[in-house]
C-alpha cells in the first residue's frame, strides 16, 4: 500500500501510555463479565479448596494480572505504535513499528466525523475520533495525541452524489 506523493498536511499519533492505561482499566471493569469472572474466580477456589486460601487467591491474583498483561502487550503492539497521516485526498494509517502502511481510506469516503471522547479519554488528555463513511461502516481511531481537533479528518472535497 503506497502513501501519495508529497508530505501529509496533519500527521496524528496514538498515546502508547493511554493504550495501555486504558487496556488495564478495560481489564479491570471487564471482572463484570460473568465469563471473565468465572475464568478468574473458578481456579482460584478450585486451588483454594484443594490447597488453602491464601494458595487459592494467588492463583486468583496470578490468573487475572497474566490475562491483564497479555491484553496490555496485545493493544500495545497493535495500536500503540500507529500514525495517522492525513493527506488532501485520503488518510493513511502507519505502524511505525512495522514500518508500513495498515490500511488507506479515501476522505470522499468519509459522511461524518465524530467526537467519542469519553471520560477516560480526557484524563490522559487524549482523544477518541469516530468516522463514519458513506458505506454504514464506522471506525473509532482511539487514543489519540493531544486531544486532536476531529475536524482535521474531515473530507477537504466532498462528494455530494453519495449522500
Amino acid at each position: 500500500m503506497s502513501s501519495p506523493s508529497g508530505d501529509p498536511t496533519t500527521v496524528v499519533r496514538t498515546d502508547r501510555r493511554a493504550v495501555c492505561v486504558q487496556t488495564v482499566v478495560g481489564g479491570l471493569v471487564g471482572l463484570f463479565n460473568p465469563r471473565r469472572f468465572a475464568a478468574v474466580v473458578l481456579p482460584a477456589v478450585l486451588v483454594g479448596l484443594v490447597a488453602g486460601p491464601v494458595w487459592g487467591g494467588g492463583v486468583g491474583v496470578t490468573v487475572l494480572t497474566g490475562s491483564v498483561a497479555g491484553s496490555v502487550i496485545e493493544r500495545d503492539l497493535a495500536r500503540g505504535h500507529l500514525v495517522y497521516e492525513i493527506y488532501p485526498e485520503c488518510i493513511v494509517c502507519r505502524d511505525r513499528l512495522l514500518g508500513a502502511s495498515q490500511w488507506r481510506l479515501d476522505r470522499r469516503t468519509i459522511a461524518g466525523v465524530v467526537d467519542q471522547t469519553d471520560t477516560l479519554d480526557r484524563l490522559l488528555t487524549v482523544s477518541t475520533v469516530g468516522l463514519r463513511r458513506h458505506d454504514a461502516d464506522r471506525q473509532s481511531l482511539r487514543c489519540l495525541r493531544d486531544a486532536v481537533d476531529p475536524s482535521v479528518f474531515e473530507p477537504g472535497v466532498r462528494d455530494d452524489s453519495r449522500e
